[in-house]
């Protein structure tokens, strides 16, 4: 009985395909946003690592599991606020948008700069884990 073990063929077109149909969808979403595949590709990817963080969360209170609604949903919303900075950069440029070149270099409205993103990122964090201890500790 000699059964044959090499299924690296299949791995690779499996792999491929997957890719491919990836690629569609986040192609289509990129269209629907309106922005380049890039940056469309990081919010697709913040949103979907978001709505697992969400979804574990609910399912670890349910089940009285390790981390609760408290302890991710401040860093599931800063995670989609930080995949969104690609896009944000795509939308506020005031010029042609030149993928690649850093944001100090390019003419950009003030919801889209640097500044406004990490600041935006820390708010959602620390506020969000602020009011988590605070409403924690009033319990």
């Amino acid at each position: 009985m000699d059964r044959n073990q090499n299924r690296g063929a299949e791995i690779l077109a499996f792999t491929l395909g997957l890719a491919m149909v990836c690629y569609v969808v986040a192609k289509a979403f990129s269209d629907y946003l309106g922005v380049d595949i890039t940056a469309g590709g990081r919010v697709l990817l913040a949103l979907l690592m978001a709505l697992g963080m969400i979804g574990y969360a609910v399912w670890s209170e349910l089940t009285n599991g390790f981390l609760g609604f408290r302890a991710l949903l401040p860093l599931a919303f800063s995670t989609l606020w930080s995949g969104m900075w690609p896009a944000m950069q795509y939308w506020g440029t005031k010029s042609l948008y030149f993928h690649g070149l850093p944001s100090e270099y390019q003419d950009l409205e003030w919801w889209a700069n640097g500044y406004t993103q990490w600041g935006g990122w820390a708010l959602i964090l620390f506020g969000g884990y602020g009011i988590a201890y605070f409403t924690w500790r009033a319990r």
